[in-house]
């Protein structure tokens, strides 16, 4: 399992333009989507039988796939929870406190 760090640019941008409300929740989604399309083409997975997923932090024990994020942006209790994990990731010292994303796909 290799962490994407080719992708963390995009995802962060978007989870920042996200959090700004500069992009719906839609909109997040499908950009993230359309990246994790796209490492499937680059790598010839044609079954698309794995997904990219995030862990937001060395501590965090959940794996969080799109589809997860998508449930979680619904308004509701974890939406709160789900924005502040997007928010630590994004801040400056991130990697001091050991909330910096993740991206993997299997």
């Amino acid at each position: 399992m290799e962490h994407l760090i080719q992708y963390s640019s995009k995802v962060e941008n978007l989870f920042r333009n996200y959090l700004k409300c500069n992009i719906n929740k839609e909109t997040l989604i499908e950009e993230l989507y359309k990246i994790e399309q796209y490492h499937q083409e680059s790598i010839g997975d044609a079954e698309g039988d794995a997904d990219i997923w995030f862990k937001f932090g060395k501590d965090d024990k959940l794996c969080t796939t799109i589809a997860n994020l998508d449930i979680d942006l619904l308004d509701g209790k974890n939406k709160g929870f789900t924005e502040q994990r997007m928010i630590d990731c994004l801040s400056l010292d991130c990697y001091e406190k050991g909330t910096d994303l993740q991206i993997y796909y299997s």
